[in-house]
């Protein structure tokens, strides 16, 4: 556990250390970034001429998920990252982990759950967009000022699917250490590392009841009645 603690920390060192010496103003048009980052470890902090889309999940089915998606990773490519211990630790150690915000899954969505109502946010949950992906593609598509006709949006439709992507995505292709020689150490086995269920309520594979409760008692303490409602069951924000 201390091993592990201690890369996390060199890792975010490491990281900070980048993004505050990159400079940012030698980009130039438009940029899309993908991150688990809160806004707090950005040099960008919160701007008001960006636009932020935030999706969230069920805190139970991130933890199960999680579990599963690091031990689809290669053996290989986590001792490279000396996160090899990472892969190794027994779901309820994990949990654990997560209770005691050492493993901080949800430290991005607590920061942006006060700027929810914001006109550059867009929050949105897994399990809304299980219920109805075209109407949240359409929200989103309105968010980010984006028109297409008819055919186009239905071609972006199918390949939002779940099945779609799992059938035409290759996720290891590319993804992973290009060693000197040019030979790639892929990440991840397996086409079902990313795209695995596509599911809600995946906490009951492994979280047991005693599991579950220490888990559910840490979030209600952690968080306010109506974001524990909405991080569980997603709907209209609050």
């Amino acid at each position: 556990r201390d091993r592990y603690q201690r890369r996390v920390r060199e890792t975010n060192e490491d990281r900070n250390k980048y993004m505050d010496t990159f400079d940012w103003s030698t980009t130039k048009g438009q940029r899309i970034f993908c991150t688990h980052i809160p806004f707090g470890g950005l040099p960008l902090v919160f701007r008001e001429d960006a636009k932020y889309v935030v999706s969230a999940r069920n805190p139970f089915d991130i933890c199960v998920s999680l579990h599963l998606f690091l031990l689809k990773h290669n053996d290989e490519f986590m001792n490279l990252w000396g996160t090899s211990e990472m892969k190794k630790l027994p779901f309820e150690v994990m949990v654990q982990f997560v209770i005691e915000d050492k493993l901080p899954l949800f430290r991005l969505i607590e920061e942006v759950w006060k700027y929810r109502h914001h006109k550059n946010v867009f929050v949105i949950h897994f399990t809304d967009m299980k219920k109805d992906l075209r109407g949240h593609l359409e929200k989103l598509g309105s968010f980010l000022g984006i028109t297409q006709d008819a055919e186009t949006f239905e071609r972006v439709l199918e390949r939002c699917s779940f099945d779609w992507m799992r059938e035409n995505f290759d996720f290891n292709e590319g993804l992973g250490y290009l060693k000197p020689d040019g030979t790639l150490v892929p990440a991840l086995i397996g086409q079902d590392s990313i795209l695995r269920k596509g599911a809600v309520n995946e906490e009951f594979e492994l979280l047991t009841p005693e599991l579950r409760n220490k888990l559910d008692e840490a979030l209600r303490k952690r968080w306010d009645p109506e974001m524990y409602r909405w991080m569980l069951e997603g709907g209209a924000l609050p």
